[in-house]
């Protein structure tokens, strides 16, 4: 290659313009939020203050366990059951949840009626000694009695502020802002009516208690598609459980799963988003 043919293609290469979207791909612009665990998380602060720190202390002492994995350990022994076994798989910190829960999360049951059905398995299951303690079973008890309360819910729940302020930033820049989650009435109507200006930030919402539907069933995914006639190429998903983000991801919907937010704001730039 003479001299002249690399001032051409040098040249070229310089006043061409870059595209940083792929051929496959076309600019973002719609990012899909979930809420639990990424716009909103549990206030443990004020759960452990509840809990009693000393209960939680003497616990941990006496037992060298957290009190939390006896809780989800127990409600997995639940959906073992036959009477407690779930239709769809819904996993919380891993864990598969019994068919109340994800009754509860479609819409199907209320705080109370989650309770209820927990309540009475705890007995039964102290009466078979699954508990290494009374105070064990107590505890148990007061822990999920805490969180399925719905005068606790105001208080058990705070939003991740980093989160709220980028998604005012890319409601400024002109994104548009959906909601794709999995939550119970009880708590998308404690969030809506303590936040209503957070709500009040996106244009539209596919939720699991008004769907019947949970993620990561992709059929959730597709409703989000069809309501609101949105090109799988121009959307970003943001969700905190990786299975969501690979379904969307099958569905062409760009994903991220959310870990911390300076985190995502990084690959949201590396993916093009402009905030201001």
């Amino acid at each position: 290659m003479n001299r002249y043919k690399i001032i051409t293609l040098l040249f070229t290469i310089i006043i061409t313009p870059i595209n940083f979207y792929p051929r496959s791909l076309t600019k973002p612009t719609t990012i899909i939020f979930d809420i639990p665990g990424v716009l909103f998380k549990e206030n443990r602060a004020t759960l452990r203050q509840k809990i009693g720190i000393r209960s939680l202390a003497s616990y941990a002492i006496t037992h060298w366990k957290n009190p939390s994995t006896v809780c989800f350990d127990l409600l997995e022994t639940m959906s073992k059951h036959p009477a407690h076994q779930p239709s769809v798989l819904f996993r919380v910190e891993g864990k598969i949840m019994p068919r109340c829960i994800v009754e509860w999360q479609q819409g199907y049951k209320t705080c109370d009626q989650v309770w209820t059905e927990l309540v009475n398995f705890i007995k039964q299951m102290a009466q078979q000694n699954y508990f290494r303690s009374i105070q064990e079973k107590n505890l148990t008890q007061h822990i999920l009695k805490l969180i399925f309360d719905t005068q606790q819910l105001p208080e058990l729940t705070k939003p991740v502020m980093p989160m709220i302020d980028l998604a005012k930033q890319l409601k400024e820049a002109g994104y548009q802002l959906l909601l794709l989650a999995n939550v119970p009435h009880e708590l998308y109507s404690t969030i809506k009516n303590i936040y209503p200006e957070i709500i009040e930030l996106f244009d539209g919402s596919i939720i699991s208690c008004q769907t019947h539907i949970l993620k990561p069933d992709k059929q959730m995914f597709k409703k989000l598609l069809d309501t609101y006639q949105l090109n799988p190429d121009q959307c970003i998903l943001i969700d905190d459980k990786e299975e969501s983000v690979a379904a969307a991801q099958e569905l062409g919907i760009r994903g991220i799963t959310y870990k911390k937010t300076s985190l995502l704001i990084q690959r949201l730039k590396e993916l093009g988003i402009i905030t201001n």
